[in-house]
């Protein structure tokens, strides 16, 4: 996981987005989340732009080993309906970690990690860990993230290590590495590995 910063909005964002669906929200007060009309989705060429097609939980490239582009609502619809159209709300998300966060709230915000390297990757086994400097209530929310967006199942675990072997072969170049997985290159460079 990368620490990523919320941009500003879109110029569009207001009228193609939050106007629409503050409307519609007043016009079904007792709808269910599931029920929502997606404007969001609209801002999904804006997000993938601006992080670069980075999920902002796995930190690759969406690819197959994650699924595909979506926007997860951080604070989910369900417990918190008047952000459901809120720019600061959204993250660039790919579908797997979207479903695999649900509205769990049990997630670190990829926004408020504590550092650039709150994460750090084993290049022996690809899994994800974090130093044992953090209190505690830190380190339980860094355990429920590993845990709960599986950051350390075996997909993951291979693609990044298949992410950085394409680089050791020569494959990809350090630039190539840095577009395809930037958490890995993050750690390659602070491992100094690169």
């Amino acid at each position: 996981m990368l620490k990523i910063s919320i941009v500003q909005e879109p110029t569009d964002f207001d009228i193609t987005v939050r106007q629409p669906g503050e409307q519609w929200l007043r016009k079904h007060p007792n709808a269910k989340p599931a029920d929502y009309r997606d404007y969001w989705v609209k801002c999904l060429p804006g997000l993938n732009r601006i992080y670069k097609g980075i999920c902002c939980y796995y930190g690759i490239f969406i690819e197959r080993a994650t699924g595909g582009e979506t926007v997860d609502h951080y604070l989910p619809k369900s417990k918190y309906p008047h952000l459901a159209y809120e720019w600061e709300n959204f993250r660039y998300s790919s579908i797997k970690a979207n479903s695999r966060k649900g509205n769990y709230l049990d997630v670190i915000d990829p926004t408020k990690l504590p550092s650039i390297n709150t994460f750090m990757l084993d290049f022996s086994t690809g899994e994800l860990y974090y130093d044992d400097i953090y209190p505690l209530s830190i380190k339980s929310l860094l355990d429920s993230t590993i845990s709960r967006l599986k950051l350390n199942d075996k997909d993951l675990c291979n693609a990044r290590l298949e992410h950085y072997a394409a680089y050791l072969r020569n494959e990809i170049t350090d630039t190539g590495l840095r577009a395809r997985s930037p958490f890995v290159y993050q750690e390659a460079v602070r491992q100094q590995l690169i």
